[in-house]
């Protein structure tokens, strides 16, 4: 970390993995991943900028840039985070691309900051690439996501999905209520899906 003294910002952190680094059982790294970060987390506006220099994870590339930056709005903590130039070129000769922008809203839960289970956050945002199978995509929040750290799944707001040529996907995540249920539309025909795992993009 550079510079050292705690007080001197910005500040740079550079890991390095050298030529090659086993950093668990059959996971190899190599290369370095270089973050700056413009002042402490706890001001009221700070950046920090992620890149890579010669990156990869098992003989798979990684490449682009991340940016996030916070600031509070209308006493509202703010996150934006914008990746740009993302692409991931695996050994096969596979290429994935992605660009990104989402925001991110604290609306409750700011009085207690000990407590993270009552915080709520509005997300809104978009992404563009092309994914593992060679198809461009585009996916468009177009009513904002209402994150409640109290419940496992997305509980409000809408997302449209466009893959190649493929028609249109919407997704409704519903009206509020905390469960695993969502609507999704295509081509004129809608049904109900269950969300798995932990809250997705």
């Amino acid at each position: 970390m550079e510079p050292l003294d705690r007080n001197v910002w910005p500040k740079t952190i550079t890991i390095d993995f050298g030529n090659g680094c086993e950093v668990r059982d059959s996971i190899v790294k190599k290369g370095k991943i270089i973050i700056k970060q413009s002042a402490p987390r706890n001001t009221d506006s700070w950046e920090k900028v992620v890149t890579f220099d010669g990156y990869a994870v098992n003989n798979t590339q990684i490449e682009g840039t991340h940016t996030i930056s916070f600031s509070l709005e209308s006493g509202n903590p703010v996150w934006t985070s914008v990746i740009t130039g993302s692409k991931i070129t695996k050994e096969d000769g596979t290429v994935i691309t992605r660009e990104a922008t989402y925001v991110r809203e604290q609306i409750a839960g700011t009085e207690t900051p000990r407590n993270r289970f009552d915080n709520i956050y509005l997300l809104t945002g978009d992404a563009s690439g092309v994914n593992c199978n060679g198809d461009s995509y585009t996916s468009i929040i177009t009513k904002p996501l209402v994150i409640n750290m109290g419940c496992r799944w997305i509980q409000e707001g809408t997302k449209e999905i466009h893959i190649g040529d493929k028609p249109l996907i919407t997704l409704d995540f519903g009206d509020g209520t905390c469960d695993n249920k969502a609507t999704l539309t295509q081509n004129g025909e809608t049904r109900e899906i269950i969300l798995r795992g932990m809250r997705r993009r």
